[in-house]
């Protein structure tokens, strides 16, 4: 595995949903991306270690590669200014290749330091309600 994209949505009262997308790589091949994906309250949500051991679904490589263009792209703040609030929406989006890892973890609102990470957030969502439809 050389990519992982991990992105929750956990709203304090109602149902949340988190989708996990891969890349296994194909000797000579270029690679494959997969995806599993949930709906819940935040509390009951899988941690990543259970949840890939339930069915995967093959995903469009182009939708993850339209996803990398704009992360190659992005150069962000380490840290959006201070906030605080309750009983909102708490995002997280974890990038992953090989050992490094960056995390994104925001309440309410995505912040407008941010906003370059808005079009990653806007297709995570959209891959996770399309595939927890059912």
């Amino acid at each position: 595995m050389t990519l992982a994209l991990e992105f929750k949505v956990e709203p304090a009262f109602k149902e949340g949903y988190a989708v996990f997308v891969i890349e296994l790589p194909r000797r000579q091949q270029g690679s494959e991306y997969f995806a599993w994906a949930q709906r819940g309250h935040w509390m009951d949500l899988l941690p990543w270690t259970e949840l890939k051991k339930r069915p995967r679904q093959r995903i469009d490589a182009a939708r993850v590669l339209d996803i990398l263009r704009v992360l190659d792209d992005v150069s962000l703040p380490a840290l959006p200014p201070f906030v605080l609030g309750h009983d909102g929406v708490t995002s997280t989006l974890t990038v992953s290749k090989g050992m490094n890892q960056a995390t994104f973890r925001w309440w309410g609102e995505l912040p407008k330091e941010w906003i370059p990470l808005a079009p990653i957030v806007r297709k995570l969502e959209e891959l996770a309600l399309e595939l927890t439809r059912g």
